[in-house]
Formats: structure tokens, C-alpha cells, sequence
């Protein structure tokens, strides 16, 4: 479900959107200097603090820009603007109170998803079932909750709003806001509890533009100019356009950490001392030459159909960056015995290593579909056999045209 229809509903259901205010925290509030915890803005203001962001008058003094989530521990300092939630008149006592400015809101601005959603945090809805451990907890909502990560912004019991402090009930309907991840997370860490939607899944729709919006553009500007200028090796230019995306934060380091498919990266440095073991023991060098005996004297061409379908055959049964790991030693030592070039040799080697069609056990892919589809041995056979002399034909043929021999 699209971010927006979500918004709506929450609208209609849990009456947030025309109760939220930005404050700045003037010289004088008695807030400076004190930690979120140290005042039951709840209980005693019906106001909830949801959001906080650092701004000094000296630009140069590096200060984190947001808090997301403030938590008990978080500190106040002047010039902070905090977002809260709250009925105008609990917002005017509460703003009289601890002597803060008001920051209007622009008219035209969508406030729930500028303030609220972002990237990395966003909001989902929660219903807690009748066999929940939180059944019978009294909470007061804007508060942040350790145990799961999760801020409680607003509470909805039979369609109606709920407000200030309240007993959980079987039935009732919570906004939460937290990490897009953790709160995926608490379909499967908490029992009893139910999750409305994808919050990982929504997360892929924000579509916030925002500074670091233009430095990825820019980064990815940059990537497309070293590569076709050829300034740096592609390897080099990849490593650096992704550390600018990290050291500006446009990628946090932990979902990019994420991001990494580790099983790949171990099976692709196992197999790396392999590849050197084939060169380094001779078996490369014997295979090369039976494919240039057997092979070469009838052309290059004959040469690269026996290489694509020596490197299918291995990708039937191993994971395809095995067999490119396996095949390209072959490959090149058998182009230099001919004395063409590898270039040919090396593509068909990219292109066969990827078409495991005639097996379930070739990649993942076909293995999840194996049993669910109800697929036996030989339907992949009968799909996979014409589909991979399709890609044999087109490889051989136009292969050589693009990088000559």
C-alpha cells in the first residue's frame, strides 16, 4: 500500500495530522541543558515530543542535525527545534510554559511525511491481539518503548482516538514510529502482535527529496564519467563513488553492511585459491590445450562454442561466480595458445556461467520454485533446453562482432 493512502487512514482513524507543531527552544526555556526524561510531557502537558532537530547559530560548530527518536537520555539545547504532537490548547500552555517560539508550518507542506518519514524511520500501524503480553500494560503514548524500538504515537480503540495515558487492550490499534528494519522486525520478535503492511517494503516508496537526494545523483554522475571517460578502472570507481555514499550518509553504513551478500563474497574468495590452484598445478594449462587441439584447428569461433558449452555444463550443477571463477583461467590460456583475443572468450564465459536452465540445483532461484511450483526434473529440460540453445546460438554469432577476435 502506497505511503499516502496509509497516511489517510491514519488521518481518519487516530486524528494526527492537524495536531502537530515545530517549537524552537528559546534562551530562556528552562528545557536547555535537560534530558527528555527528566519531564513527563505526557502526563502533564498532553504533549508528545516526537521528533528533534539541531540547529546552532554558529554554523561552523558540528552538532548532529536530528534526533528521530528522542529518547529518555537525549539532552535539549538551545536553539533545538522539537516536534510535537498535541491539542492547541495543551500546545499553547506547553509552549507558555517552558518559553518557546513557535515555528509555522507551510501551508503547502505535507506535514505528517516531512516531519515523520524518512528514509531510515518511518511509521507502521500495530494491533495487539488478545493473547499479547502488552494486554493490560498502561503506557502514556509519545513514549519511546526500549524493548522494541518503537516510539507510540497515537491510539485507536474501536475506531475511536485515545489520549494521554491508557491500558492496553485486546483490539487496540497503535501507530508506532521506529526504524523501518525494526519494526519489520517485531512481526517476528514479538508474539501476538500484528504488523499492518510491509514497513520495509514502504520504506522502498518514500520518495523525500532532500540534500542527500542531489549527492546521489551526483555521485552516480561521476560513476558514469569515470567509466566512459575511462579516468579510473572500474573496480576503483565503483569503490570510491560508494565510499562518498557512505561518508555523506546518503547510504547508512549498517544497510549497506546489510546490502552485501555475504554467502557470494565467501564462495567467490574460496573459489579465487582455486582458480590459482588450476593455473598453478598445471590442470588449467591441460584443459586449455585439449580445448585447442580438439577445437582450435577448426577456428576461433568452434573454439568459443566449446568454451561456452564446457562452462554451461559446470553452471548446471555449481553457482554460476564459481564457474566464471573456474572457467576464466581456461578461457584465457586457451585464446593466447591460438593467439586471439580474450575478449570473446571472456564474454562467453560471463554469458554461459549464467544459464543454469537444464537443473533445479544450479542457483537459487530455481531451487525456491522447485517444490512450489510442483516442477519435476525434466520440466526444467524441456523449458530450460531450448532457452539455452537460444543463448548458445546468439553467443556464438554476435559475440565475435561486438569484440572481435
Amino acid at each position: 500500500m502506497a505511503i499516502a493512502q496509509e497516511k489517510n487512514k491514519w488521518i481518519d482513524n487516530y486524528s494526527k495530522d492537524d495536531n502537530i507543531y515545530r517549537l524552537r527552544i528559546r534562551s530562556m526555556s528552562q528545557l536547555i541543558g535537560t534530558e527528555v526524561g527528566d519531564w513527563d510531557f505526557e502526563e502533564k502537558f498532553n504533549v508528545s515530543l516526537m521528533r528533534l532537530k539541531r540547529r546552532h547559530p554558529n554554523p561552523l560548530q558540528k552538532i548532529p542535525n536530528f534526533v528521530e527518536i528522542p529518547e529518555d537520555d537525549t539532552e535539549m539545547r538551545y536553539h533545538d527545534i522539537i516536534t510535537v504532537k498535541g491539542e492547541s490548547e495543551d500546545i499553547g500552555r506547553f509552549v507558555m510554559h517552558f518559553h518557546l517560539g513557535v515555528i509555522p508550518l507551510a501551508p503547502e507542506m505535507d506535514n505528517l511525511k516531512k516531519e515523520l518519514i524518512t528514509q531510515e524511520v518511518g511509521m507502521a500501524e500495530m494491533i495487539v491481539t488478545p493473547k499479547s503480553v502488552l494486554v493490560g500494560k498502561r503506557i502514556a503514548l509519545g513514549q519511546y518503548l526500549k524493548q522494541m524500538d518503537v516510539q507510540l504515537l497515537a491510539a485507536s480503540r474501536n475506531n475511536r482516538p485515545l489520549k494521554g495515558k491508557i491500558r492496553i487492550a485486546a483490539g487496540d490499534a497503535f501507530i508506532i514510529r521506529g526504524q523501518w528494519e525494526k519494526m519489520d522486525n517485531l512481526k517476528s520478535v514479538y508474539e501476538n502482535i500484528v504488523i499492518s503492511g510491509s514497513p520495509e517494503a514502504m520504506s522502498k516508496n518514500v520518495d523525500i527529496i532532500d540534500h542527500k537526494s542531489y549527492i546521489a545523483l551526483a555521485v552516480l554522475l561521476l560513476m558514469i564519467v569515470l567509466l566512459v571517460f575511462k579516468i579510473l578502472p572500474g573496480a576503483i570507481a565503483a569503490l570510491i563513488c560508494a565510499g562518498i555514499m557512505m561518508i555523506t550518509g546518503c547510504v547508512p553504513i549498517a544497510k549497506a553492511y546489510k546490502g552485501i551478500s555475504w554467502t557470494s563474497v565467501v564462495m567467490i574468495a574460496a573459489m579465487i585459491p582455486m582458480g590459482l590452484a588450476l593455473q598453478k598445478t598445471g590442470v588449467a594449462q591441460m584443459a586449455a590445450n585439449g580445448l585447442v587441439e580438439s577445437l582450435g584447428v577448426f577456428g576461433p569461433s568452434m573454439l568459443l562454442a566449446g568454451i561456452f558449452l564446457l562452462t554451461t555444463t559446470f553452471s548446471q550443477t555449481i553457482n554460476n561466480s564459481a564457474t566464471a571463477v573456474l572457467m576464466a583461467p581456461i578461457a584465457i590460456i586457451a585464446s593466447g595458445a591460438l593467439g586471439v583475443s580474450p575478449k570473446p572468450f571472456m564474454i562467453a564465459v560471463a554469458v554461459s556461467a549464467s544459464t543454469a536452465f537444464l537443473t533445479p540445483v544450479g542457483t537459487t532461484t530455481n531451487a525456491m520454485v522447485l517444490t512450489a511450483g510442483g516442477y519435476r526434473f525434466t520440466d526444467y529440460i524441456r523449458v530450460g533446453g531450448p532457452l539455452l540453445l537460444l543463448f548458445f546460438i546468439t553467443t556464438v554469432l554476435l559475440v565475435p562482432l561486438v569484440w572481435s577476435f
